[in-house]
């Protein structure tokens, strides 16, 4: 049989099953052939990078995003216990400042980062397109979707006082006026997440294996023989992820998510119950139980997850992204993540109002 004559329709995919139909049109059922059409599959299937998702510049203000966060959680912590001078007030004054400018950056980071992602992952379940969307591309979107909201968990649910003042000052644990602020643009980044998270949860789990699915006529979409031909194909001498490595970023990706969703939940019940009972919430408030868990359990564990989970999830963007580059070259797509785009230089300046911030403190210590 000849050789395919155009893989031009190749390059747009919408669903998979309408994919695989085209390949064995072009191909006629012969896929051995679809070597020559080697470019447009590969990028079609797997996905070969997608740099307004893991651009170089976006990693990078991924890792900022994330190291700023904890460095800000750190020094609360510090300060939380420390003794109240006159001259710890001023720097305790002038640290919450600057969190709170560095929250404003990080949350509309995020919000970008979840609008992007429910965009893109709208458009492959629904079989709207998948192009630059292929099964690599969308793991490292969950990823970066569960690692920008992460860093946000420190300033949402990390009291920002001691149990002693939070007694004397309202009785609000998380700090000013703003902290209801905060949780409500987090809590609306959630929302954005929480439908990547599901999506996640029915590929991983609820889909069957793709040899497995089936059309509408009740027949395979495609046979195994027919996919490990493409896997050849695309995949030899590529170092994918293996099952352990697999494995370590689901379970991480799970448990960052199941903690977000819990939290946040749990908090809007606590808006409601003082909404709706303030006197059961008068009671919940003074209980030492419940100053307990929100003062030290629940800080003290966040401290520690949270910044576990985060190198995981930068670890598997990096890890996915030197899989998309090896396929790229290996197919011979161009691989445009690691460019300096006007979007990627955007990522990292995004957060330089909160070195700005810290300019102004150095200013005012140094001349007052």
């Amino acid at each position: 049989m000849n050789c395919p004559t155009s893989c031009s329709s190749l390059a747009d995919r919408t669903d998979f099953a309408s994919y695989v139909q085209e390949i064995q049109n072009v191909t006629g059922n012969n896929f051995t052939l679809a070597s020559s059409c080697k470019l447009e599959i590969c990028n079609g299937i797997w996905g070969v990078g997608n740099p307004d998702i893991a651009g170089i510049g976006l990693i990078v203000g991924y890792i900022i995003q994330s190291a700023l966060g904890f460095l800000f959680a750190i020094a609360i912590f510090m300060f939380r216990w420390s003794s109240i001078t006159d001259q710890f007030s001023q720097y305790r004054k002038n640290l919450f400042d600057s969190q709170k400018e560095y929250f404003s950056c990080a949350v509309f980071f995020t919000a970008a980062i979840q609008i992007a992602c429910v965009a893109v992952i709208v458009r492959k379940d629904f079989g709207i397109s998948a192009d630059g969307l292929g099964g690599l591309t969308v793991e490292v979107c969950w990823a970066v979707a569960l690692l920008t909201m992460l860093p946000l968990v420190y300033s949402v649910f990390i009291p920002s006082r001691s149990t002693q003042d939070s007694e004397s000052e309202n009785g609000d644990p998380y700090g000013d006026d703003s902290s209801g602020l905060q949780f409500f643009l987090f809590s609306i980044c959630w929302m954005m997440y929480f439908y990547t998270f599901v999506s996640r949860m029915i590929d991983n789990y609820a889909n069957q294996d793709v040899t497995s699915r089936t059309g509408d006529d009740g027949m395979p979409i495609i046979s195994a023989e027919e996919w490990s031909i493409l896997g050849d194909i695309c995949l030899s001498g590529v170092e994918e992820l293996s099952d352990k490595e697999n494995t370590v970023v689901n379970l991480f990706g799970i448990a960052g998510s199941i903690i977000i969703s819990v939290l946040t939940v749990g908090r809007l019940l606590v808006w409601v119950l003082d909404t709706c009972i303030p006197s059961l919430q008068d009671n919940i408030n003074k209980s030492r139980a419940i100053g307990k868990l929100t003062h030290t359990i629940i800080p003290w564990g966040l401290m520690f997850l949270i910044p576990i989970i985060g190198v995981v999830q930068i670890w598997a963007v990096i890890r996915l992204k030197s899989t998309q580059e090896s396929l790229a070259n290996s197919s011979g797509n161009p691989y445009a993540d690691n460019h300096w785009a006007f979007g990627q230089i955007v990522a990292v300046v995004s957060f330089a109002p909160v070195l700005v911030e810290f300019g102004k403190i150095v200013k005012q210590r140094y001349t007052a």
